[in-house]
């Protein structure tokens, strides 16, 4: 479910900045400038009742700009994530974003945005198909 929303993340950013580098994975030395790099960090599941469970999914959205005006430019490209991540869909289903905060230090915009969802599980076991129950009623005296 992690790597839909992350899926989901990359598609909401690309339309409103087309063509920019996104990373997801491992960033190695010498990525280009400008880019955003995308993380799941600490996500939580708690099971509520039987096979339902509320996930809570906390994302870190890091935006490297150019070095020119990089605190302006972060300012403005979080004002641009505020709404391209309100809303997200992930597996035909709009997901919320909530919790949205960023900051800029160092010229580096980190933008945290939580994606909290519940998530039921089918069971994987057949369900009974037969029972025969055979019942007897004692005759009153």
């Amino acid at each position: 479910m992690i790597q839909a929303i992350v899926d989901s993340i990359i598609a909401a950013i690309l339309e409103v900045f087309p063509g920019a580098n996104i990373y997801d994975e491992k960033v190695k030395q010498g990525f280009k400038t400008p880019c955003f790099i995308i993380r799941c960090i600490n996500p939580l599941s708690e099971q509520v009742l039987g096979n339902r469970y509320y996930r809570q999914n906390l994302f870190s959205i890091q935006y490297s700009p150019d070095e020119k005006n990089a605190n302006s430019e972060c300012y403005r490209v979080q004002d641009v994530l505020f709404r391209a991540l309100e809303y997200i869909k992930v597996d035909d289903d709009l997901q919320r974003g909530t919790n949205m905060r960023g900051e800029v230090i160092d010229g580096v915009l980190t933008f945290l945005i939580n994606f909290n969802m519940f998530i039921y599980f089918k069971d994987e076991l057949d369900p009974m198909e037969n029972l025969e129950h055979k019942t007897n009623v004692k005759q009153g005296v």
